[in-house]
């Protein structure tokens, strides 16, 4: 088995959903946070387990930006600036998707925009280990298709 080089973190803001008039958000992101190896990611999530603890939070207590205050984020961006990592996002705006495909269904949505985040890294990314919001969903090399059902 091939080790890994590089993890990497995968997230979501706003929601999949195409029904505005019922709350869908108009935008939606997905994020990839990537450190370039095993080490470096380790060393960052203990740091964020001691600042979860120095803020009196649950060890599982997930950061949400919009919603903590101010200077949790100041401490979660000073924490985090100690670090080696990469981020890439895409922030999409669903009023502009006319695809039937992906407007019928959530979740091939979904996965679409984050094969395109993927897709974005190139050949930056080789045997890759990728989270899907805070979950291993398996080895693989770039692009990452067959997480996403393709080949």
């Amino acid at each position: 088995m091939t080790k890994s080089k590089q993890f990497v973190f995968i997230d979501d803001a706003g929601d999949a959903g195409f029904k505005f008039k019922r709350g869908s958000s108009r935008y939606f992101v997905i994020a990839c946070v990537v450190f370039s190896s095993e080490s470096d990611a380790e060393y960052a999530g203990a740091n964020i387990r001691v600042l979860r603890r120095k803020l009196n939070w649950k060890p599982d207590h997930e950061f949400k930006f919009n919603k903590n205050r101010r200077e949790h984020k100041i401490a979660f961006l000073n924490e985090m600036k100690k670090h080696n990592f990469t981020i890439r996002a895409i922030v999409v705006d669903k009023t502009e998707i006319h695809d039937h495909a992906l407007l019928s269904n959530t979740n091939k949505f979904y996965l679409f925009i984050i094969k395109e985040a993927l897709d974005r890294f190139g050949a930056e990314l080789k045997n890759a280990r990728i989270y899907l919001d805070g979950k291993v969903t398996r080895d693989t090399g770039v692009p990452p298709r067959p997480i996403l059902g393709k080949s």
